[in-house]
């Protein structure tokens, strides 16, 4: 898929950004091997968003201009954005430039929610639906029936569960590995679409998953109904990250402003969107109405624990939430949850479940087990 050619390269950039000491000069050096990424860094220092009174020559002026944190996570996101997008495609570059804002909003939300993990938050929102981009060029003559029903993100990834041999996570799963991504970004990226549990994360990853899936229901698309009592945010939306509704309104905000800056850089593979500041305000009620609607799917943690599932070191607890409702939850060795999945029997299917839950092929006799006994169960 093009990555080849970008491999030590991004080998590098990762490996700058798990070092403590890494600085501007070392970003430049590696940066200044690729023309075309120098020349776009050196455009975006020199546009209005950065208001500079001299224009900007120098690569590592426009390095130290840009900030370490968009450094980081311009230089990586670029090259893997290049690597993964179809740009003679219209639905990849529209795909792109609603991942451009969704890996904004994730960094903005992670400044408030894990500052330390605003990078990998930012490349973590742009590759969530990597594989989007590709799906019209892998199911050709097929995923237009799917693209063109201009479905919000959940809604979509179900359609393509039903109407098609595989979804947009499975090509994104194979990307991770493709790249090999460390499971810092690739967990989150790959459970986006997975509810987090309700037990406080333990682990970075954890957050970054939290945030993936707050990031992960914004719909980019569409216009706003009018609601004058609606609230801009929900409550359950501030619980899932523990922050005040009000700081996730102002993250909104400035991610609307990041994009001004950060879809110029990208604007190889992605067609901007229509006014960030007016998608910013779709996006505060959207996230009360699909993040609300998701978990109240989700079942609770209250629910009846039917049985537990081990397999290799794989953990699966599944519940039953009342009637045929049933939660298989994905565990740590400790029990913890780390994400879970949702159905009704008729909807008990293999393939949704290991996507939902981020499991491989290896896991299906486990969740033959868990199938099985819910076919028991509800007889």
């Amino acid at each position: 898929m093009g990555l080849k050619s970008h491999t030590s390269v991004v080998n590098r950039i990762l490996e700058l950004n798990q070092s403590q000491s890494a600085g501007f000069a070392d970003y430049a050096r590696i940066i200044k091997t690729d023309a075309g990424l120098s020349g776009k860094l050196l455009k975006l220092a020199n546009s209005a968003f950065y208001a500079q009174r001299h224009p900007v020559t120098s690569l590592d002026r426009a390095c130290v201009l840009l900030g370490n944190e968009r450094l980081k996570s311009f230089s990586l996101g670029y090259y893997l954005s290049n690597s993964a997008a179809d740009r003679n495609c219209e639905f990849s570059r529209t795909s792109w430039g609603e991942a451009v804002f969704r890996a904004c909003l994730a960094a903005e939300l992670a400044r408030e929610y894990c500052p330390i993990y605003v990078v990998e938050a930012f490349v973590v929102g742009l590759m969530m639906d990597s594989g989007l981009g590709l799906m019209p060029k892998l199911a050709p003559g097929v995923y237009h029936i799917v693209s063109e029903a201009n479905l919000p993100p959940r809604e979509l990834f179900e359609r393509e569960y039903e109407q098609l041999e595989f979804t947009h996570i499975d090509v994104v799963r194979a990307l991770m590995r493709q790249w090999q991504l460390p499971p810092l970004l690739a967990t989150p990226i790959e459970l986006h679409h997975a509810l987090p549990d309700s037990n406080p994360p333990a682990d970075a990853a954890g957050k970054l998953h939290r945030i993936a899936y707050v990031v992960g229901q914004t719909d980019c698309r569409g216009e706003l109904s009018a609601e004058e009592n609606r609230p801009s945010l929900p409550a359950r939306c501030s619980d899932i990250l523990g922050l005040p509704a009000e700081e996730v309104a102002v993250a909104v905000d400035r991610a609307a402003h990041e994009y001004a800056a950060a879809i110029d850089l990208f604007s190889g593979v992605a067609r901007k969107v229509p006014s960030p500041e007016s998608l910013a305000h779709r996006v505060r009620h959207q996230l009360a109405e699909t993040i609300d609607s998701m978990i109240e799917r989700g079942g609770g943690a209250g629910a009846t624990v039917i049985e537990r599932f081990h397999q290799n070191g794989t953990l699966l607890e599944l519940r039953q939430t009342g009637g045929d409702t049933w939660v298989v939850y994905l565990c740590d060795d400790c029990g913890g949850h780390l994400a879970h999945a949702t159905f009704k029997k008729s909807q008990a299917q293999l393939r949704l479940l290991r996507d939902s839950l981020g499991l491989t092929a290896e896991e299906d006799p486990l969740l033959h087990s868990v199938l099985a006994r819910v076919s028991g169960k509800a007889a």
